[in-house]
């Protein structure tokens, strides 16, 4: 009991005759040097990013690049500069407190060996991530297929890519696995029009009619490339006749390509008296 009472007598003595005045002052000289700093880090990375996306919209205006490359190239920059912010608050942060960080990193190489067994899958995905930018794989707003998954790019980074599928999945992938990439925006892409016909239907008619139409509205759709190309007559397992025209248009507008020419064609070969089953897109035949 008298080993206690003198420990505590001690204690007591220590803790009054304690600079308590110069300690709360450190404290609140570091409080405010770390919100100082944390504020001025958070500024300069605003301002990084706003330069950054800046100087992307004017290369963009200037036209010598894509909107999709420039998108994609833009969010690098901007992930590169949240990385690079987390990095000096952190080492700002350490330093300010106080905390040997040249040792913490001397340390760090101790366990370098450990670290870097650990950190392969990492780096794989960081190398993986460059190449697919050196090489132009792909960018933001392209329509893919990796593996089983299927869907639109909206973000690319050195780690991962995000994928966002056309039910609203979004699919994070790590560089790593992305070995076979199915580009479907890039280069041209081939439009298909079927068209219902009869037995008797006068199909050299129907071909003139089809490049009338075709290029008296290249003007409304400028993205066709190439054709249109005839393939001629094929059937259903039904038995109903189709004749089917291909074109070459631009990347992702084939759907809307396809769409507008079969309703124009249907619309010339009406006005021409051509008589054509009432239903093109249904795999029933309809009676005459």
């Amino acid at each position: 009991m008298q080993q206690f009472f003198s420990n505590l007598e001690s204690f007591l003595k220590h803790y009054l005759n304690f600079d308590w005045e110069s300690f709360l002052t450190a404290c609140l000289s570091a409080g405010i040097k770390l919100i100082v700093f944390v504020i001025t880090a958070t500024i300069i990375k605003s301002i990084l990013i706003s330069i950054s996306n800046h100087s992307f919209r004017n290369y963009l205006s200037r036209k010598t690049s894509t909107f999709n490359r420039s998108k994609t190239l833009m969010k690098l920059v901007e992930n590169c500069i949240q990385y690079l912010y987390y990095f000096v608050l952190i080492y700002g942060i350490l330093s300010l407190l106080g905390l040997p960080v040249s040792s913490l990193l001397a340390g760090a190489g101790i366990a370098g060996i450990a670290i870097g067994l650990g950190a392969q899958g990492f780096l794989t995905d960081v190398m993986n991530g460059f190449f697919i930018l050196l090489e132009h794989q792909f960018d933001v707003g392209d329509t893919l297929t990796i593996d089983t998954y299927v869907g639109t790019v909206t973000n690319v980074g050195l780690r991962s890519t995000q994928l966002t599928g056309f039910d609203g999945t979004i699919y994070y992938i790590p560089n790593r696995q992305i070995l076979v990439v199915g580009n479907s925006s890039q280069g041209h892409m081939r439009a298909t029009v079927d068209i219902f016909v009869y037995n008797d239907t006068p199909i050299k008619k129907m071909e003139l009619i089809i490049n009338d139409v075709t290029e008296a509205n290249k003007s409304q759709l400028p993205n066709i490339y190439k054709g249109p190309i005839f393939n001629g007559l094929s059937s259903l397992p039904s038995g109903q006749l189709y004749y089917r025209v291909t074109l070459f248009v631009d990347a992702g507008l084939q759907v809307d390509v396809q769409s507008k020419l079969l309703t124009l064609y249907l619309e010339a070969m009406a006005e021409e008296g051509i008589d054509l089953p009432n239903t093109p897109v249904s795999s029933i035949p309809t009676p005459r």
